[in-house]
């Protein structure tokens, strides 16, 4: 690994953490003839590096084991644990970044019974639609009810509200008036309450990485079994 990339990764080890895999297989794999060799063993020594010194748990030993049948079990575990953390980081990372760009209102008590009583007249409205399937009646009731679980919150997102109305945009047709104008209600009620962006959490300050791989073994083993690489 050269130091400007271990430089340029996030300061959080959770999040470098999938970065560093992704880098870490493309250095370990090799192209000859047309075949791919995949240098295993000097990639798991590479990860448990980083992980040891970004202070990260992951589930895997220390060190790698050295008998033949302790490797294979130690291989497959590690593959597995590898991709699941990945996998948990990069979920973990996308959260963070939503969550601190999707506003929140603050609901006064009078402004969540005025939603609410809304949002009964929508259920009373799409009730008396017979051209309604009852499938998409449904999908409008859930949707409906976890916007309603959203108004009673303390911060209240309106993603759920958004995904009920354009699908009653999307199914209702000619019978969409009555729905859609207690929408229109229900949005300028929201219009009425404070909008405030959720701060994030006061991250700790956590340790710079610093890391630096070890040399890449010279004989490579050919790979025939590993997994596809880790999708994003």
């Amino acid at each position: 690994m050269d130091e400007d990339f271990l430089l340029s990764l996030p300061d959080d080890p959770e999040e470098a953490f999938p970065i560093y895999e992704k880098k870490a297989r493309e250095i370990y794999t090799e192209y000859n003839d047309m075949q791919e060799y995949f240098d295993e063993e000097a990639y798991f020594c590479d990860i448990i590096g980083f992980i040891q010194a970004a202070d990260l748990d992951i589930g895997l030993p220390a060190e790698m084991p050295t008998g033949y049948n302790e490797y294979e079990q130690f291989q497959q575990l590690a593959r597995n644990k590898i991709r699941i953390f990945a996998s948990k980081s990069r979920y973990n990372s996308l959260k963070k970044k939503k969550e601190s760009v999707t506003p929140s209102y603050v609901m006064t008590p009078a402004i969540r019974e005025e939603i609410h009583g809304y949002i009964r007249l929508i259920r009373e409205a799409l009730d008396k639609l017979d051209s309604l399937g009852q499938e998409k009646r449904e999908i409008l009731f859930k949707r409906l009810d976890a916007f309603a679980t959203e108004v009673n919150k303390n911060r209240t997102k309106i993603e759920s509200l958004g995904s009920a109305y354009t699908y009653a945009m999307k199914t209702l047709g000619d019978g969409a008036e009555p729905v859609i104008r207690q929408f229109e209600r229900i949005f300028k009620a929201i219009g009425k309450a404070e909008e405030e962006k959720i701060a994030l959490p006061k991250v700790e300050e956590k340790k710079q990485i610093t890391y630096q791989s070890g040399s890449k073994k010279t004989q490579a083993a050919k790979i025939e079994d590993f997994e596809e690489e880790i999708p994003f």
